[in-house]
């Protein structure tokens, strides 16, 4: 059994037909899916999810992740959250680790990196 993580913006979102399917295959097999974003897990996010058809076990979400964490976290005039870069850059390998991931997907090349550990980074551009 595999498991796999998949980045929202710059993947999912720009590639929904490619992950819709890939996420029904590994999903109907029985593997994990999960939804690795920096974005809050909220229901307009898996309104999106659901709308592009994507099949998942679960978000991870990094700024609730580090919300938990007690993370300094400040909000820009459009109410982004912000927190400390590397906090941030490292974020998603620590989370493949926490979670067992097999392989993350993702387009963010500075976060490649950090995947130091059993999981695989996968990057995704173009």
């Amino acid at each position: 059994m595999l498991t796999v993580s998949l980045d929202f913006h710059g993947i999912i979102d720009k590639y929904p037909k490619l992950f819709r399917l890939l996420s029904n295959i590994l999903f109907a097999t029985g593997n994990k899916v999960y939804i690795l974003t920096g974005h809050k897990d909220t229901l307009e996010l898996r309104a999106q999810l659901n709308e592009f058809g994507i099949k998942y076990n679960e978000i991870i979400s990094v700024i609730d992740y580090h919300e938990k964490l007690g993370t300094n976290i400040w909000y820009d005039y459009k109410n982004t959250p912000w927190i400390d870069g590397e906090l941030w850059n490292k974020a998603k390998a620590e989370l493949c680790e926490k979670y067992g991931v097999d392989l993350h997907v993702d387009d963010s090349e500075e976060y490649g990196q950090y995947f130091t550990g059993k999981t695989k980074y996968l990057l995704l551009k173009g």
